[in-house]
């Protein structure tokens, strides 16, 4: 989609990186998969440990979280179980939503992870100015906020 011709400077400036962020999804994705697949993972699967290693949460916190149904998150859950990277606790707030809890085999393979990642990025990162990087990120992070704020509206 281009700015078209009733869209102001913002709404052009916001429609063209709304495009790029969207044209990088599938090659973070391919490269999360290639980094991800020696430990048994994949991108999907390292996004949500990453995420229970935050802190043990319910299959629903995890699915509003990742902005997904909890029925999305389920069978992710699972696989990473079966691996032994996570594990289900009891939840002392709801008798029936246990809590997802990483495992000392999750926290070992995403360090593993983060290893490979950080060389990555710092190799990616040389072609770009540490201060259009941090900038970049502040303004995808606030964008996100507000996008966020403006899909729950629609709920």
């Amino acid at each position: 989609m281009k700015p078209g011709p009733d869209h102001s400077a913002a709404g052009a400036a916001l429609t063209e990186l709304i495009v790029s962020a969207y044209l990088l999804h599938g090659p973070i994705v391919r490269i999360g998969d290639a980094q991800s697949r020696p430990y048994g993972l994949s991108a999907a699967r390292w996004q949500l440990l990453s995420l229970i290693a935050e802190g043990p949460a319910t299959m629903a916190t995890l699915a509003r979280s990742l902005g997904l149904r909890r029925q999305a998150v389920r069978p992710t859950v699972a696989a990473l179980r079966e691996d032994g990277l996570v594990e289900l606790v009891d939840n002392e707030h709801h008798r029936r939503a246990p809590l997802v809890r990483i495992t000392a085999a999750g926290e070992d393979v995403l360090e593993a992870l983060g290893a490979v990642q950080t060389e990555w990025a710092n190799t990616v990162a040389e072609s770009l100015s540490t201060r259009e990087l941090e900038h970049a990120s502040r303004t995808l992070a606030a964008l996100g906020a507000e996008i966020r704020r403006r899909s729950r509206e629609l709920a």
